[in-house]
């Protein structure tokens, strides 16, 4: 059975920092609206201090936000920072990615309040200009904007990460044109009416993409088709749109393809599976669980399965990282400490718990003790 909701937002508050991210993870992997999550995220902050802040506040920038959490990241925003110390830096560069983020409704109005806080990045207020003004675009004007980019990544044949962030601005403004639902369609179906084919299909993951956050169950049999292609580029975005779109007849229609998939497809099915966590969706992969043999895709099995936060994911997880510890894969490892964390959040336990909980604990989940990174870098 899978746990109550409930039961993994006070797992957000939990004294162990990986187990408040796998219950946040839970909520950020699955699309919540649900406003009521940022507030415990708040608390935790608030509660085990700043310092460990950075791994939940980077997962919270895909929660909504509400007009009081914006009001608390705003506040934050205003301490003061060392920005010559990375952590420093990093916590008011997450603060700020998680405004950057938030429901451009919620941010209008307080535009110019944001931008003429001192600790508001620089390099990120062109970024929320651009992403208030697209959001207000009718749709002609945002398929130019839509194109524009799409011209110069496919001239150099690659998209950076800013410009992958770009892009998925522009999708979800994109979203919002209701009516628009038919054209959507027929690009998905390929019936390209204007002058540059080329340049649309260099844009098919983006309109894919787009698909699953318009949420339209009529794209699940093309996005289907798509995946048995087995276009790169395209399958990438498959598993997140059909984990948008949800519901079973997504489940459904994965279960109809299991059987004839390679281990590519199974794994875009299973991201998707991950995103949806309901009872028949956790009842399909246990019935995947039961019948695979291919030790690939039991890894993808077992992280889909824990991500449900379901008891009955435990003992078959357990049983693929039993064994002597030398013998274990590094991807069996993960497994392992995934497992934990779940087990954990969900108040279960199984007869190793105990000891590997403590080897858990002792070795930080086995994240290791590297270097931080700086975000800022990633907006240059």
């Amino acid at each position: 059975m899978r746990i109550p909701e409930s039961q993994i937002k006070q797992a957000i508050l939990h004294p162990e920092h990986e187990v408040r991210l796998t219950a946040l993870e839970y909520f950020a992997d699955t699309f919540t609206q649900d406003t009521s999550v940022m507030p415990l995220v708040i608390e935790a902050v608030e509660k085990y201090g700043r310092e460990s802040a950075l791994p939940i506040l980077r997962r919270a920038d895909h929660l909504p936000q509400s007009a009081l959490t914006i009001d608390w990241l705003i506040a934050e925003l205003r301490r003061d920072f060392d920005v010559a110390d990375v952590n420093q830096d990093n916590y008011r560069f997450a603060l700020a990615v998680i405004l950057l983020e938030a429901d451009p409704e919620l941010l209008v109005r307080r535009h110019k309040e944001i931008t003429s806080v001192a600790s508001f990045p620089p390099e990120l207020r062109g970024l929320l200009d651009l992403r208030l003004r697209w959001h207000f675009l009718d749709w002609p004007e945002l398929w130019t904007e839509f194109e524009r980019p799409g011209t110069v990544t496919k001239l150099r044949a690659k998209v950076s990460p800013s410009e992958r962030r770009l892009f998925n601005w522009i999708v979800r403004a994109l979203s919002r044109h209701r009516s628009e639902t038919g054209r959507v369609i027929a690009l998905l179906q390929r019936q390209y009416d204007g002058p540059n084919r080329s340049l649309i299909e260099w844009l098919e993951p983006e309109v894919v993409r787009l698909a699953g956050h318009m949420k339209l169950e009529a794209a699940v049999p093309i996005l289907m088709s798509l995946l048995r292609e087995g276009e790169e580029s395209v399958m990438d975005e498959i598993g997140p749109a059909l984990g948008r779109i949800g519901g079973d007849r997504v489940v459904e229609a994965i279960e109809n393809d299991w059987s004839d998939s390679d281990c590519d497809r199974k794994s875009v099915a299973l991201e998707a599976l991950s995103h949806i966590c309901s009872d028949l969706s956790l009842r399909k992969c246990l019935e995947f669980f039961e019948e695979e043999g291919e030790f690939e895709v039991e890894v993808d099995l077992c992280h889909c399965l824990l991500a449900h936060l379901a008891t009955d994911a435990i003992e078959p997880v357990r049983q693929c990282v039993l064994g002597d510890d030398d013998a274990l894969e590094p991807n069996q490892w993960d497994i392992r400490w995934n497992l934990v964390a779940a087990a954990t959040v969900m108040g279960a336990t199984f007869p190793e718990y105990e000891q590997w909980h403590q080897e858990a604990v002792a070795s930080d989940y086995g994240r290791g003790k590297d270097e931080p990174v700086r975000l800022a870098d990633a907006f240059k």
